[in-house]
Protein backbone atom coordinates (compact mmCIF):
# COMPACT_ATOMS: atom_id res chain seq x y z
CA UNK A 1 0.00 0.00 0.00
CA UNK A 2 1.26 3.42 -0.87
CA UNK A 3 2.24 5.42 2.04
CA UNK A 4 0.70 8.98 3.03
CA UNK A 5 4.09 10.38 2.70
CA UNK A 6 4.87 8.91 -0.72
CA UNK A 7 1.48 9.98 -1.53
CA UNK A 8 2.19 13.54 -0.91
CA UNK A 9 5.83 13.09 -2.75
CA UNK A 10 3.71 12.00 -5.06
CA UNK A 11 1.54 15.03 -5.53
CA UNK A 12 4.46 16.90 -5.73
CA UNK A 13 6.38 14.82 -8.44
CA UNK A 14 3.38 14.84 -10.79
CA UNK A 15 2.30 18.62 -9.87
CA UNK A 16 6.30 19.60 -10.68
CA UNK A 17 6.13 17.96 -14.25
CA UNK A 18 2.98 19.83 -15.32
CA UNK A 19 4.09 23.30 -13.76
CA UNK A 20 7.22 23.43 -15.53
CA UNK A 21 6.27 21.72 -18.95
CA UNK A 22 3.24 24.30 -18.78
CA UNK A 23 6.18 26.86 -18.35
CA UNK A 24 7.65 25.88 -21.73
CA UNK A 25 5.08 25.71 -23.75
CA UNK A 26 4.06 29.37 -22.74
CA UNK A 27 7.42 30.57 -24.02
CA UNK A 28 9.30 33.60 -22.74
CA UNK A 29 7.69 36.34 -20.87
CA UNK A 30 6.81 39.88 -21.76
CA UNK A 31 6.52 41.20 -18.66
CA UNK A 32 4.26 44.59 -19.66
CA UNK A 33 1.76 41.51 -20.86
CA UNK A 34 -0.41 41.18 -17.46
CA UNK A 35 -2.90 39.20 -19.38
CA UNK A 36 -0.48 36.57 -20.40
CA UNK A 37 1.21 36.10 -16.79
CA UNK A 38 -2.35 35.74 -15.38
CA UNK A 39 -3.45 33.44 -17.81
CA UNK A 40 -0.57 31.42 -17.35
CA UNK A 41 -0.90 32.10 -13.07
CA UNK A 42 -4.60 30.43 -13.52
CA UNK A 43 -4.33 27.81 -15.85
CA UNK A 44 -1.16 26.45 -13.54
CA UNK A 45 -3.14 26.35 -10.81
CA UNK A 46 -6.31 24.60 -11.76
CA UNK A 47 -3.72 21.91 -13.92
CA UNK A 48 -1.95 21.39 -10.57
CA UNK A 49 -5.48 21.04 -8.56
CA UNK A 50 -6.63 18.71 -11.51
CA UNK A 51 -3.61 16.19 -10.39
CA UNK A 52 -3.89 16.71 -6.96
CA UNK A 53 -7.94 15.64 -7.16
CA UNK A 54 -7.18 13.15 -9.46
CA UNK A 55 -4.03 11.27 -7.43
CA UNK A 56 -6.64 11.67 -3.98
CA UNK A 57 -9.27 10.12 -5.31
CA UNK A 58 -7.38 7.29 -6.60
CA UNK A 59 -5.25 7.16 -3.47
CA UNK A 60 -6.79 8.90 -0.28
CA UNK A 61 -10.59 9.08 -1.32
CA UNK A 62 -12.07 8.62 2.22
CA UNK A 63 -10.21 12.04 3.38
CA UNK A 64 -10.73 15.41 3.59
CA UNK A 65 -9.26 18.67 1.67
CA UNK A 66 -8.98 22.02 2.42
CA UNK A 67 -7.23 23.88 -1.02
CA UNK A 68 -6.81 27.56 -2.57
CA UNK A 69 -8.12 26.04 -5.39
CA UNK A 70 -11.45 24.00 -4.28
CA UNK A 71 -14.58 25.07 -2.67
CA UNK A 72 -13.82 24.86 1.47
CA UNK A 73 -15.99 21.65 2.60
CA UNK A 74 -16.73 22.45 6.15
CA UNK A 75 -17.33 18.68 6.82
CA UNK A 76 -13.39 18.84 7.01
CA UNK A 77 -13.89 19.70 10.37
CA UNK A 78 -15.16 16.83 11.71
CA UNK A 79 -12.55 14.17 9.75
CA UNK A 80 -9.70 13.01 11.40
CA UNK A 81 -7.96 13.29 7.91
CA UNK A 82 -7.19 16.46 6.27
CA UNK A 83 -5.16 17.46 2.88
CA UNK A 84 -3.82 20.70 3.65
CA UNK A 85 -2.35 21.72 -0.44
CA UNK A 86 -1.04 24.66 -2.13
CA UNK A 87 -1.42 23.48 -6.08
CA UNK A 88 1.41 25.99 -6.73
CA UNK A 89 2.34 28.66 -4.23
CA UNK A 90 4.35 31.51 -5.59
CA UNK A 91 1.94 31.76 -8.41
CA UNK A 92 3.24 35.17 -9.81
CA UNK A 93 6.79 34.21 -9.86
CA UNK A 94 5.31 31.07 -11.34
CA UNK A 95 3.46 33.32 -14.56
CA UNK A 96 6.75 35.17 -15.12
CA UNK A 97 8.33 32.11 -16.06
CA UNK A 98 10.63 32.23 -12.23
CA UNK A 99 11.95 29.59 -10.66
CA UNK A 100 10.98 30.50 -7.14
CA UNK A 101 7.74 28.76 -6.51
CA UNK A 102 6.35 25.86 -4.77
CA UNK A 103 4.30 22.51 -4.54
CA UNK A 104 2.50 22.39 -1.15
CA UNK A 105 0.89 19.12 0.42
CA UNK A 106 0.50 18.26 3.45
CA UNK A 107 -1.62 15.99 5.76
CA UNK A 108 -3.03 16.40 8.84
CA UNK A 109 -4.58 13.88 11.40
CA UNK A 110 -6.51 14.63 14.59
CA UNK A 111 -4.17 14.86 17.81
CA UNK A 112 -1.42 13.71 16.04
CA UNK A 113 -0.29 16.94 13.94
CA UNK A 114 1.20 16.78 10.32
CA UNK A 115 2.09 13.07 9.97
CA UNK A 116 3.07 13.50 6.40
CA UNK A 117 4.12 16.73 3.99
CA UNK A 118 5.98 17.63 0.45
CA UNK A 119 7.34 20.74 -0.79
CA UNK A 120 8.20 20.62 -4.23
CA UNK A 121 10.76 23.13 -5.99
CA UNK A 122 10.00 22.37 -9.01
CA UNK A 123 12.56 24.37 -10.80
CA UNK A 124 14.98 23.06 -8.66
CA UNK A 125 14.40 19.40 -9.58
CA UNK A 126 13.73 18.63 -5.56
CA UNK A 127 11.21 17.12 -3.13
CA UNK A 128 11.41 18.00 0.69
CA UNK A 129 9.68 15.94 3.00
CA UNK A 130 8.83 15.92 6.86
CA UNK A 131 10.26 12.59 7.31
CA UNK A 132 12.88 13.57 10.07
CA UNK A 133 15.52 13.09 7.89
CA UNK A 134 18.52 10.92 9.69
CA UNK A 135 21.33 13.30 10.32
CA UNK A 136 20.36 16.48 9.60
CA UNK A 137 21.95 19.17 11.17
CA UNK A 138 21.39 22.85 10.51
CA UNK A 139 24.59 24.69 9.16
CA UNK A 140 26.54 26.08 12.05
CA UNK A 141 26.81 30.06 12.46
CA UNK A 142 28.58 32.69 14.59
CA UNK A 143 28.51 36.18 15.57
CA UNK A 144 30.55 36.93 12.29
CA UNK A 145 27.59 35.08 10.16
CA UNK A 146 24.81 38.05 9.33
CA UNK A 147 21.44 37.50 10.17
CA UNK A 148 19.45 36.43 6.77
CA UNK A 149 15.72 37.16 6.42
CA UNK A 150 14.38 35.56 3.23
CA UNK A 151 11.84 38.05 2.36
CA UNK A 152 8.97 38.58 0.33
CA UNK A 153 9.41 41.29 -2.34
CA UNK A 154 5.73 42.31 -2.55
CA UNK A 155 4.86 42.34 1.39
CA UNK A 156 8.34 42.54 3.47
CA UNK A 157 7.93 42.46 7.07
CA UNK A 158 7.30 44.96 8.86
CA UNK A 159 10.88 44.45 10.69
CA UNK A 160 12.48 45.20 7.76
CA UNK A 161 10.72 47.13 5.11
CA UNK A 162 12.05 50.94 6.79
CA UNK A 163 15.51 51.77 6.85
CA UNK A 164 14.87 52.53 10.57
CA UNK A 165 13.13 49.22 11.25
CA UNK A 166 16.04 47.10 9.62
CA UNK A 167 18.73 49.44 11.76
CA UNK A 168 16.56 49.32 15.22
CA UNK A 169 16.31 45.43 14.55
CA UNK A 170 20.54 44.78 14.20
CA UNK A 171 20.92 47.36 17.16
CA UNK A 172 18.67 44.84 19.04
CA UNK A 173 20.27 41.41 18.00
CA UNK A 174 24.19 42.84 18.52
CA UNK A 175 22.91 43.54 21.86
CA UNK A 176 21.77 40.24 22.20
CA UNK A 177 25.09 38.65 21.37
CA UNK A 178 22.51 37.55 18.49
CA UNK A 179 25.35 38.47 15.28
CA UNK A 180 27.89 41.42 14.71
CA UNK A 181 27.45 41.35 10.98
CA UNK A 182 24.41 42.84 11.11
CA UNK A 183 20.83 41.99 8.86
CA UNK A 184 21.03 40.49 4.90
CA UNK A 185 17.69 40.70 3.38
CA UNK A 186 17.28 37.67 0.68
CA UNK A 187 14.64 37.99 -1.33
CA UNK A 188 12.56 35.13 -2.08
CA UNK A 189 9.40 34.02 -3.40
CA UNK A 190 7.10 31.43 -1.38
CA UNK A 191 6.53 30.13 1.57
CA UNK A 192 7.53 26.90 0.95
CA UNK A 193 10.62 28.00 -0.76
CA UNK A 194 11.61 30.70 2.20
CA UNK A 195 11.50 27.47 4.42
CA UNK A 196 13.71 25.45 1.94
CA UNK A 197 16.34 28.26 2.13
CA UNK A 198 17.03 28.41 5.66
CA UNK A 199 16.74 24.15 5.72
CA UNK A 200 19.51 24.79 3.51
CA UNK A 201 21.39 27.15 5.06
CA UNK A 202 21.17 30.03 2.73
CA UNK A 203 18.67 32.00 5.72
CA UNK A 204 18.12 32.32 9.06
CA UNK A 205 14.61 33.61 9.71
CA UNK A 206 11.55 34.16 7.76
CA UNK A 207 8.41 36.46 9.16
CA UNK A 208 5.55 37.03 7.71
CA UNK A 209 3.30 39.52 9.82
CA UNK A 210 0.56 40.29 7.16
CA UNK A 211 -1.05 36.84 7.19
CA UNK A 212 -1.99 34.58 4.70
CA UNK A 213 -3.79 30.98 4.57
CA UNK A 214 -3.55 27.42 6.31
CA UNK A 215 -2.55 25.95 2.32
CA UNK A 216 -0.28 28.86 2.12
CA UNK A 217 1.49 27.59 6.14
CA UNK A 218 0.91 23.78 6.21
CA UNK A 219 3.90 21.90 4.38
CA UNK A 220 6.41 24.85 5.13
CA UNK A 221 5.46 24.61 8.74
CA UNK A 222 5.36 20.37 8.86
CA UNK A 223 8.83 20.81 6.80
CA UNK A 224 10.58 23.09 9.05
CA UNK A 225 9.73 21.18 12.18
CA UNK A 226 10.78 18.22 10.37
CA UNK A 227 14.43 19.90 10.41
CA UNK A 228 14.50 21.17 13.66
CA UNK A 229 13.80 24.78 12.93
CA UNK A 230 11.03 26.57 15.26
CA UNK A 231 7.20 27.70 14.04
CA UNK A 232 4.89 30.06 15.22
CA UNK A 233 2.79 33.16 15.41
CA UNK A 234 4.73 36.40 15.96
CA UNK A 235 3.73 36.42 19.72
CA UNK A 236 5.58 32.93 19.70
CA UNK A 237 2.08 31.31 20.61
CA UNK A 238 1.70 27.89 18.85
CA UNK A 239 0.02 27.18 15.19
CA UNK A 240 -3.46 25.64 14.47
CA UNK A 241 -4.72 24.33 11.73
CA UNK A 242 -7.96 22.56 10.32
CA UNK A 243 -9.50 25.38 11.69
CA UNK A 244 -12.82 27.07 10.57
CA UNK A 245 -11.47 30.51 9.94
CA UNK A 246 -8.58 29.41 7.64
CA UNK A 247 -6.42 32.83 7.98
CA UNK A 248 -3.27 32.38 9.40
CA UNK A 249 -2.49 36.22 10.60
CA UNK A 250 1.24 35.72 11.36
CA UNK A 251 4.28 33.59 11.16
CA UNK A 252 7.17 32.98 11.56
CA UNK A 253 10.00 30.87 10.82
CA UNK A 254 13.51 30.60 12.63
CA UNK A 255 16.49 28.48 13.87
CA UNK A 256 15.30 27.53 17.31
CA UNK A 257 18.86 29.54 18.97
CA UNK A 258 17.51 33.13 16.91
CA UNK A 259 13.85 32.12 17.38
CA UNK A 260 13.21 33.90 20.59
CA UNK A 261 15.15 36.89 19.90
CA UNK A 262 12.99 37.49 16.79
CA UNK A 263 9.46 37.29 19.03
CA UNK A 264 11.17 39.50 21.39
CA UNK A 265 12.06 42.69 18.64
CA UNK A 266 8.45 42.20 17.13
CA UNK A 267 6.41 42.27 20.29
CA UNK A 268 8.62 45.47 21.73
CA UNK A 269 8.06 47.11 18.19
CA UNK A 270 4.16 46.04 17.31
CA UNK A 271 2.08 48.99 16.00
CA UNK A 272 0.33 50.21 18.86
Amino acid sequence: MTSDLEVAQQIAQAVAVKALQMQADAGPVDFDNREDIKALKDSGDAAAQVIIDEILDELRPDDARLSEERPDDLTRLDADRVWITDPIDGTSNFGRRGTEFAVHVALWERDKGFTAAAVGAPAEGRILLNDEPTGFVLPERGLDDPVRIVSSRSRPSNVTKAKEGKALFEEFLKDAGVTNAGVEIVPTSSAGIKTVRIIDGHGDVYINDSGFFEWDAAAPYALAVAHGLKVTHSDGSKIEFNQRDIKVDSFVVARPELHPHIIEFIQLHKPK
